[in-house]
């Protein structure tokens, strides 16, 4: 069956749908998530250290934490469709990476770190679209402070 219906028919996935997916319910603002993103990079280049040196539990304590801030509350407030299936992508790959490194699986680390990565990157391009890149309303002051307050603990 096409993407099309009849010629006098909508698009089953329009731009529209495409715009709806990438719009973020309730953005941040840039100072606290980048602070937020800051924590999060700090504990995957300590899992890659962990990965380069075979400590595997630095490796599950690092995707823990980096698991913990993906479920943080701020972060699920911010979530449009897309964001959700990024995040649930990147907790994926952390889980996987973790289970490798409980199992001391040298190659399955360094799977999962890539793994992890690419999860990374996919969803950082995502928001850099410019769908996502042009949202710039003003967050509730709540929900920033809601995210720093992570960066707390």
């Amino acid at each position: 069956m096409p993407l099309f219906g009849p010629s006098n028919a909508e698009p089953l996935f329009s731009e529209t749908a495409a715009a709806v997916q990438d719009e973020i319910a309730a953005p941040v603002e840039k100072s606290a998530m980048e602070k937020f993103m800051a924590r999060k990079l700090a504990a995957a280049q300590q899992a890659l250290e962990g990965v380069a040196r075979e400590d595997y539990e630095q490796v599950q304590e690092m995707t823990a934490e980096m698991i913990d801030l993906s479920r943080h509350e701020a972060w699920e407030r911010m979530a449009s469709a897309r964001f959700v299936q990024d995040t649930a992508d990147f907790v994926t790959g952390a889980e996987f990476l973790s289970r490798m490194a409980e199992g001391k699986d040298a190659e399955g680390v360094s799977l999962g770190f890539m793994r992890l990565t690419l999860s990374c990157t996919n969803c950082h391009a995502h928001v850099r679209s410019s769908s996502v890149a042009n949202l710039i309303p003003k967050p509730p002051a709540a929900d920033s402070a809601l995210l720093l307050s992570a960066l707390e603990k």
